[in-house]
């Protein structure tokens, strides 16, 4: 959807790739092998500045297009967690899942504001810092955009949260995304994800005469 809330493109990928453009000057490139489609336009500077979005199934990522500050992106990530009680200490179990990829397919576990633990995908194998997981541990999704990750407290009241890092090759663009979740005795309650994005120009943006050229890039991944 661009800044006007305009449905620009639809696509699905359940037998095969396919894209449909709702303008008649869009163009997307698909490509099936990396579940990625790029949609590339042409319409008036006026029209292309703001907030655009990409859905796919519940997840949503935003980009906003500022002609002087450049393209910033924003992947939303998401912390769930499971409890299990035990004698003396009870076992936290966290998810935290983006449907972007993050760099170095890695995420950041915090407990009260402090940094726990760091997961990461590597070669087909899942690592709790340099040591290799242990599935009552942590596990990692063979994409490595998901990670589950145990902690275990006898605290009755607890703050989670999980970071994952992006960046776009392409426009030079760094993304921090935080998720938080609390526990509160014995119920978890979700909380507002936090950003911090550092950007340079995009370089895909281009200007020509009167019209904006833009080619935005969906780098969705299935899990």
């Amino acid at each position: 959807m661009d800044s006007s809330d305009r449905n620009r493109a639809k696509c699905f990928i359940y037998d095969s790739p396919k894209c449909t453009a709702r303008e008649h000057d869009d163009i997307i490139l698909e490509k099936s092998y990396e579940n990625s489609f790029t949609l590339v336009l042409q319409t008036a500077k006026k029209n292309v500045e703001g907030d655009w979005k990409c859905f796919h199934g519940s997840d949503k990522a935003n980009v906003n297009i500022h002609l002087m500050k450049g393209t910033i992106y924003s992947a939303d990530i998401h912390l769930s967690g499971e409890i299990m009680k035990k004698t003396t200490k009870n076992k936290f179990t966290l998810t935290c899942y983006s449907c972007w990829l993050p760099a170095t397919e890695s995420v950041n576990f915090f407990v009260n504001g402090g940094l726990e633990d760091s997961v990461r995908y590597k070669d087909g194998k899942c690592y709790k810092k340099r040591k290799l997981c242990s599935p009552s541990e942590c596990t990692c999704s063979n994409e490595g955009n998901k990670f589950t990750w145990s902690f275990l407290s006898d605290l009755s009241f607890l703050e989670f949260s999980c970071e994952m890092r992006f960046k776009d090759e392409k426009t030079s663009t760094f993304s921090i995304q935080t998720a938080n979740l609390s526990y509160n005795e014995s119920v978890f309650q979700q909380k507002i994800t936090t950003n911090k994005t550092y950007a340079v120009l995009d370089k895909n943006i281009h200007i020509d005469g009167g019209n904006l050229n833009v080619s935005y890039i969906d780098k969705f991944t299935t899990s």
